[in-house]
């Protein structure tokens, strides 16, 4: 149950982000004295960038939160954050689409329960988000690779070979429009305009599950080795979610799309699309933490 959530706007940069936080946390502590509740000695946080478990953010990993290029690149985000929270919090930090995806996965299993799948989250927003796993039971969940999918190489309609993210996220709305994604997303008539080049997206959707499902996953800035291929091309589940892919305006013509490709190439996978909500990373974050390794 959530008991306080406060949603609010920041600055780019290591600064005004650490200053954020800092806020953040004074007026939860404010909110719990004025209710009389006691805060757990625990933070969980989400956000963007690529690290494993020292924390170190990988070159060019985090530019939405970089105020200017290189801010980020190779600093201990662990330690960053620990510095804006009394000595006595116990601080827990996961890639913000692996939190998006472990929520995700919880919220769904309250509508469908699943069964054993190994599972693709696929997570359209301001980048592309991702996540693989093994999905046993709610208790049991085992996330593998570093589940970026943002830098999976593919062809774009004009056969180029581009970086996911760059074209199935708002990356490509900006440059193809001059519009939000979420502008695009949820107008029935921006769609309509624009659905013949929208369809790509659902193509360009349908390349990343094809090129894992055969294991001829060419990436970018994060490689997978051979082992975490092979365990990725048997994934059996897609689950959208994402700002725009959550929307319920868009996303089931992207779904459509990609199902009828995955039919066509004989790919049997089931397709979930997850429904909207605000607190996905809050959720995720500590659910990974508590059920997910």
């Amino acid at each position: 149950m959530l008991l306080f959530h406060q949603k609010t706007q920041t600055k780019k940069g290591l600064k005004a982000i650490k200053e954020h936080i800092k806020q953040h946390f004074i007026a939860l502590e404010k909110e719990a004295k004025h209710n009389a509740l006691q805060i757990e000695k625990q933070v969980y946080i989400g956000t963007a960038g690529h690290f494993s478990s020292d924390y170190i953010l990988t070159k060019n990993s985090a530019p939405n939160l970089c105020d200017f290029s290189d801010e980020f690149d190779n600093i201990n985000i662990y330690q960053e954050f620990k510095d804006c929270f009394p000595d006595d919090i116990e601080l827990h930090i996961v890639n913000d689409a692996i939190a998006q995806a472990c929520s995700g996965l919880y919220e769904l299993n309250q509508l469908t329960p699943l069964t054993p799948s190994t599972i693709l989250y696929i997570g359209p927003g301001t980048g592309l988000g991702g996540g693989l796993c093994r999905w046993e039971s709610p208790t049991k969940i085992d996330f593998f690779t570093d589940g970026h999918i943002c830098d999976v190489i593919i062809p774009d309609r004009h056969g180029n070979e581009v970086e996911a993210e760059s074209i199935l996220s708002s990356h490509f709305f900006k440059k193809e429009f001059q519009l939000s994604g979420k502008e695009i997303a949820e107008s029935p008539t921006l769609l309509e305009q624009y659905s013949d080049i929208l369809n790509y997206m659902g193509d360009y959707a349908f390349r990343i599950i094809e090129c894992i499902k055969t294991k001829k996953v060419k990436k970018g800035k994060f490689r997978w080795s051979k082992k975490d291929c092979n365990q990725a091309s048997k994934i059996d589940t897609i689950v959208y979610g994402g700002s725009i892919g959550r929307s319920d305006i868009f996303m089931p013509f992207l779904q459509q799309r990609v199902d009828s490709l995955c039919k066509n190439k004989g790919i049997n996978i089931k397709s979930f699309r997850l429904p909207e909500n605000n607190f996905t990373q809050i959720a995720g974050a500590y659910l990974h933490y508590t059920f997910g390794r």
